[in-house]
């Protein structure tokens, strides 16, 4: 049986300067998101799928609230004796 393939989609090369000014927390995403939502409604899945699309436009909810109160990250690591 042969092998099945799919024809490669071209990929473009996107690049930023850096800027002092940019804030730190943001991120930057290669994405594009009216070419995203293009693709979805060709394949008839943009209702299904629209919360992908929310989320690359406004940011995605992963459940946090508010800041944490307190983190283990960075406690003494508790070594048992034997």
């Amino acid at each position: 049986m042969p092998a099945v393939c799919a024809e490669a989609q071209s990929t473009e090369q996107l690049t930023i300067e850096h800027k002092p000014e940019m804030d730190p927390q943001s991120v930057f995403m290669s994405i594009d998101t009216h070419k995203t939502k293009l693709l979805l409604q060709s394949l008839g899945l943009q209702k299904k799928w629209e919360h992908v699309i929310k989320g690359l436009k406004e940011g995605f909810d992963i459940g946090i609230k508010a800041p944490p109160s307190h983190t283990v990250l960075f406690q003494k690591p508790l070594f048992v004796q034997s």
